[in-house]
């Protein structure tokens, strides 16, 4: 989801023409991508869209356990038992990455100024590749990071 316009970047950037539009548009996604990966959590565009995502979660949960326990099943009845290891190892990878995700989500925030503030900065540093950008992306995005 983009949460700053290609319009935004350009004034921040103070670019005036269009000719590099598609390169900003890839290093605008790029930059709010890295902020989301930073927080460890999802960010969404209000309220009522992170409230839809967290009701959500209960019954995403439930089918992700629902195909693990299958997936789990099918694994314990392989005669291998190196294969039936891999099998179990991978449906419980699979479950895991359903799990993180609806942390991620459970933990969402609202996209703020503070966070529009580092991807614009994110943005900057992969534009002029300025070091102190991200390190101040990073300060702006602290209050909101997630350590789960």
């Amino acid at each position: 989801m983009a949460f700053i316009t290609l319009d935004q970047a350009k004034a921040h950037l103070r670019i005036d023409d269009s000719a590099g539009d598609t390169d900003l548009t890839l290093k605008l996604a790029a930059a709010e991508r890295a902020a989301t990966e930073y927080l460890q959590c999802n960010v969404y565009v209000d309220a009522p869209t992170l409230a839809a995502a967290i009701a959500a979660v209960p019954a995403t949960l439930a089918a992700a356990k629902v195909t693990y326990d299958a997936a789990y099943l099918v694994a314990i009845a392989i005669e291998d038992a190196d294969i039936s290891l891999i099998e179990q190892a991978y449906a419980m990878t699979v479950y895991m990455r359903v799990v993180y995700a609806a942390t991620r989500t459970r933990q969402g925030i609202v996209i703020n100024e503070q966070v529009q503030s580092a991807m614009l900065l994110l943005t900057e540093f992969l534009v002029e590749k300025r070091d102190e950008c991200e390190m101040a992306s990073h300060r702006l995005l602290d209050p909101y990071r997630c350590y789960a």
